[in-house]
């Protein structure tokens, strides 16, 4: 058996390949929730658990030589290579099916290299000024040469991979991208353009870098610099609305309450309030408390205000 093939080989057992092709689809999910939500120095874990559940629902059931917990450890330890679906990036054309092939010539499946796609993502691209569909690049590689990668203990293997995705629209430059394994833990070491986050389509567009600035931070764990950021945003869209300058000195309750006063009746009784938000906001920002769920609640029900006064106006 060559080289190529040995490395794409799989023992034997009766929860092959469904197993692997499960654990290759997990690890394309987690580098997706990676680059496209996560911000630098951030994790994202690929739920090992999850193994049992797919096993039962799909039928695979344990063996004398791999049962489940034996597969969790045997996926931690094994070597996860990248691969490009395309064979060119200004190619559709795919490669073959990195299906591996079947052998039982390997005693230890710890020491198989485990391939997986790399998806196609939808991320920000400095030269378009927008979100773009963007495909990664066959220099995708991991573990360059002359590192201390991959380094291997009895808990797991660490890896470090190096990927590149070039925008699908101008094709200019693409962004690489540094990730770390630890096991099933993937984090984000480096990039080498910002992401910046794509803002729902109902913020006004002098507004949208705010909100932007907002999620980045939540992304990169700063959950206070982000309700501050959220917190701004209320009192410029309600400024914006007054038709008042960004600068104007006003007390916020009083902004609010005059913001307030320009809804109708329906939209005040149907859209959550902008005022109790940025009340919200302003208690969160100024004891410098509050968690993820609090910026995701503000931040949806911000949302919900936009939509319900747009939808409500147009009647």
């Amino acid at each position: 058996m060559g080289d190529e093939r040995i490395l794409r080989a799989r023992v034997i057992r009766k929860q092959s390949p469904d197993v692997e092709m499960y654990i290759q689809d997990q690890i394309a999910d987690g580098i997706k929730e990676l680059l496209t939500e996560k911000g630098l120095y951030q994790k994202t874990v690929i739920n090992p658990s999850k193994l049992t559940e797919y096993s039962k629902s799909n039928k695979l059931y344990e063996s004398e030589n791999y049962s489940t917990s034996d597969l969790k450890i045997e996926f931690s330890k094994r070597p996860w290579l990248p691969e490009c679906q395309y064979v060119d990036i200004h190619s559709s054309a795919r490669r073959p099916s990195l299906r591996p092939l079947i052998t039982d010539s390997i005693s230890d499946p710890s020491q198989l290299p485990l391939y997986f796609h790399l998806p196609t993502l939808e991320l920000w691209c400095g030269r378009c000024k927008r979100h773009t569909a963007q495909l990664p690049s066959p220099a995708s590689i991991c573990d360059l040469p002359d590192s201390k990668f991959p380094h291997s203990t009895e808990e797991a293997i660490h890896q470090q991979f190096n990927i590149f995705y070039l925008c699908e629209s101008c094709r200019l430059l693409p962004v690489q991208y540094l990730v770390l394994r630890d096991g099933y833990k993937l984090m984000l070491c480096g990039r080498t353009e910002p992401n910046q986050k794509k803002v729902d389509d109902i913020v006004p567009d002098d507004l949208r870098n705010i909100l932007s600035d907002a999620l980045s931070a939540v992304s990169e764990g700063d959950i206070h610099a982000g309700i501050y950021h959220i917190r701004t945003f209320c009192e410029h869209y309600m400024k914006k609305t007054l038709q008042l300058s960004y600068d104007t000195q006003v007390r916020g309750d009083e902004l609010a309450d005059h913001y307030s006063s320009t809804l109708t009746l329906q939209q005040r009784e149907t859209a959550p309030s902008l005022k109790s938000a940025y009340d919200k906001l302003s208690q969160l920002m100024h004891s410098r408390c509050g968690n993820a769920d609090d910026f995701k609640h503000q931040m949806s029900e911000i949302i919900r205000h936009l939509k319900l006064k747009e939808l409500l106006t147009k009647r």
